[in-house]
């Protein structure tokens, strides 16, 4: 014998959740967050066996069941829902668009069909009917379930949190850099460039450069490093220094080129690191051949 329905359209409207069963987890995450979004109550389930012990506890206002689930569990799922409530909405998700494969779901009831690929304020239209089919079946009207209003606090307090955790993380990213240090404490956090293909990459093609940061270019050995312009973006001050740490070239205001063969900036003294960085920061800081620095 067919139990008869429990759920009220009053209960409908003022308690309704939906209840999506899909085994494909990234269909499942999309669905859910595009309805949770718009205001509904959302179970989501990955199997046919939770939906039944779901729907024994509390009845949804509408059930999506994937009929391909594996090993017939989607047609089977459909036959217990309707066999503990003949009245409650079912509608079927296929992937395919095909309702002849469907046979069996038709025969046990199924009240709709959704597919996969459609546009999801699809699947609202199809609740909102569905309710109103139901309502008639009970002899009174019904408006479509009521959806809770988004919560725009709630909204807005996700976005500046999400916000507040980005400028958090650059900034303690940026505190966590190196810095290079010259006299009467001027100093640059760099990102530091030891191997083959960060130097030959360095700064090129950056359209911005924070303030009080640079890159580092750490060598093998000491030697003469010739640096270009081309495919650089922004003016720096290149500083040359040795394994000690003292300056022992510099080229002021260096120029992007557009030139094929562009200029070549070289020290004249044997360099292990060099710096760049913002043009004017030498000038700024009166920094001079023979001055120190010291990497910390």
């Amino acid at each position: 014998m067919l139990n008869k329905p429990t759920k009220k359209p009053q209960d409908l409207k003022n308690n309704f959740y939906i209840m999506i069963v899909d085994d494909e987890k990234d269909f499942l995450d999309s669905i859910t967050y595009w309805f949770v979004s718009q205001g509904y109550q959302v179970e989501a389930l990955m199997s046919g066996a939770e939906a039944i012990e779901m729907i024994r506890a509390r009845k949804p206002g509408i059930v999506f069941l994937n009929l391909q689930m594996p090993r017939q569990e989607g047609i089977e799922t459909l036959r217990v829902i309707k066999e503990l409530d003949s009245r409650l909405p079912v509608v079927m998700l296929s992937a395919f668009g095909e309702e002849d494969m469907s046979v069996d779901a038709y025969k046990l009831g199924v009240n709709g069909f959704f597919d996969k690929s459609s546009n999801f304020y699809k699947a609202e239209h199809l609740i909102n009917t569905l309710v109103r089919v139901i309502a008639r079946q009970y002899g009174v009207s019904a408006d479509a379930p009521v959806k809770k209003p988004a919560k725009r606090w709630f909204v807005w307090s996700l976005i500046f949190l999400v916000i507040g955790l980005g400028l958090a993380f650059s900034v303690i990213q940026r505190l966590a850099m190196p810095r290079v240090c010259f006299k009467d404490g001027a100093c640059v956090r760099v990102e530091v460039a030891d191997t083959e293909e960060e130097r030959q990459r360095g700064l090129m093609y950056r359209k911005f450069l924070p303030a009080g940061q640079g890159m580092l270019f750490v060598f093998p050995q000491e030697s003469l490093w010739g640096f270009w312009m081309k495919n650089t973006k922004i003016p720096l001050d290149i500083i040359w220094l040795d394994a000690s740490g003292k300056v022992v070239g510099l080229a002021r205001h260096a120029q992007p080129s557009g030139l094929a063969m562009p200029p070549v900036f070289k020290n004249d003294r044997p360099a292990k690191f060099v710096l760049e960085t913002h043009a004017g920061f030498a000038d700024k800081h009166h920094i001079l051949a023979g001055d120190r620095a010291e990497i910390r």
